[in-house]
């Protein structure tokens, strides 16, 4: 039996042999600092570690370590529909010093685990690179991501083999600041988005960032958040309704689908968002 350990942040899923994943960061054991100077991390560590419990949580047991480096946040995880379980983890890189992304993948519910190839499109900076990636399944089996990025829209990328390789990676036509979004398909089989738009609404222009941040000078807008629908398999989407404001910051959004139609949405890294929308009412 394997006691659970202290973290910082995790993701879980129940999958659908009743296992339940635990997917966090080692907070205990981490380290972060950024050397401005060489525009590079000095330390930089926080391993992803996996448990999983076979009777509903009592006992925990297969505890190990799935990455070892830094991972700046856990975003996502699902299970595919035939049965892959596949998480999301981003990674920094040196020299430059940014960050990348790739998925890791179990087809045992959990016990092991397999990585894909990394995404990594480049820039430079503490908040630099493709990272944060949410995810869905599509039509046929394909696996989607979108990356949040400092180019003012998320890109994305698409997967034919249940998350093992990635070879399809270009700018979506979503606008979008550098923050994660969060995706998800519902029970009427329609895909939802929720994210921080690149401006408010209303507005063509936004405070930038650059310097050690990124290259590129890029927009942290996260005052509002958005929902958009697409009934296309992400090909189109419906036209971003704002359904929170907070000037302080919201942002880090999560979504439960409590019931068909119901969603419950929450942020909890910033803000403290808690809201109940109904698909009906913006779709």
């Amino acid at each position: 039996m394997t006691s659970i350990p202290n973290v910082e942040t995790a993701l879980a899923l129940r999958t659908r042999k009743g296992v339940i994943i635990w997917i966090y960061r080692d907070w205990e054991n981490g380290s972060w600092s950024w050397d401005e100077e060489k525009g590079e991390a000095t330390e930089a560590r926080r391993d992803v570690w996996s448990i999983r419990s076979l009777d509903g949580g009592r006992i925990w047991v297969n505890r190990q370590r799935v990455f070892e480096g830094y991972c700046g946040a856990l975003i996502d995880i699902i299970q595919t529909g035939e049965g892959q379980v596949v998480v999301p983890i981003q990674r920094y890189l040196p020299n430059p010093g940014r960050h990348a992304t790739c998925t890791y993948v179990s087809e045992d519910d959990g016990k092991t685990w397999k990585r894909s190839n990394i995404i990594d499109f480049g820039d430079q900076g503490h908040h630099a690179g493709a990272y944060e990636g949410t995810l869905v399944e599509l039509g046929g089996g394909r696996l989607y991501m979108l990356l949040r990025t400092n180019l003012d829209r998320f890109w994305e990328a698409l997967s034919e083999d249940h998350g093992y390789s990635w070879r399809e990676l270009r700018p979506s036509s979503i606008d979008a600041s550098s923050a994660p979004g969060y995706l998800r398909r519902l029970a009427s089989g329609r895909l939802v988005l929720v994210w921080n738009r690149l401006y408010p609404r209303g507005e063509t222009e936004y405070r930038r960032h650059a310097g050690q941040a990124s290259l590129y000078p890029a927009s942290r807008h996260r005052e509002e958040l958005s929902i958009a629908f697409s009934e296309d398999e992400g090909e189109s989407w419906t036209g971003p309704q704002v359904f929170a404001v907070d000037r302080e910051k919201i942002s880090y959004p999560k979504i439960f689908e409590r019931r068909p139609g119901e969603l419950w949405i929450t942020t909890g890294f910033q803000g403290a968002l808690q809201v109940k929308l109904m698909e009906d009412d913006f779709a």
